[in-house]
Parts: structure tokens; sequence; C-alpha cells
């Protein structure tokens, strides 16, 4: 059985700039990750923001047109989950004016 093979000085080098990347990458990534739920819980604990979601809603709407085939025109089938989606007050208002 043969023992490991001895790296050259340079292989070491390499090695070792390779394992400070890497142990870079990961702390950046586990910093990323922890600012990220720090601000969500935050923004989570301070209670609603209604500039926040209608930003969130504009921009979800001009991301829709970047993709392609979410503004197609809708099913036939969709009918259904339009009027389901309506609120109660509105149905049982076009009810009473009949």
């Amino acid at each position: 059985m043969g023992g490991s093979r001895t790296l050259t000085r340079h292989q070491r080098e390499v090695w070792q700039i390779d394992r400070r990347w890497l142990v870079t990458w990961v702390l950046s990534f586990v910093a990323s990750l922890t600012l990220f739920f720090a601000v969500y819980g935050l923004y989570k604990v301070t209670g609603p923001h209604p500039q926040v979601t209608v930003f969130l809603r504009a921009v979800r709407h001009e991301v829709r047109w970047l993709i392609p085939g979410l503004k197609k025109k809708r099913n036939p089938g969709d009918s259904v989950r339009r009027e389901l989606d309506r609120p109660r007050h509105a149905a049982a208002g076009t009810a009473s004016r009949g």
C-alpha cells in the first residue's frame, strides 16, 4: 500500500489559495444570508408597510412584461377563477340590484 504522494511547493500554494477563496466565499454567503434574514425579521416586526407593498406590486407588474408568455390572453376557464377572486360584498351588491 502506497502512501500519499508528496505535494510540490506550487501545489501547496495553489491548495492554500483555493482554500482561502472557498472560506471567503462561504463566509460572504453566510453573511449575506444572515443580513437578509435580519432585515426580513426587522421588516416583519415593524408592521405593515403599504409603500413597500405598492412598490412590490409595481415591480411584479413590470417584470411580467419581461417574461415571455405571461401577458397573453387568459383562457376561458380563467373566468371561474376571477369570479372566485371577487370580494364578497361586491357579489352581494350585484345580487341586491336585480
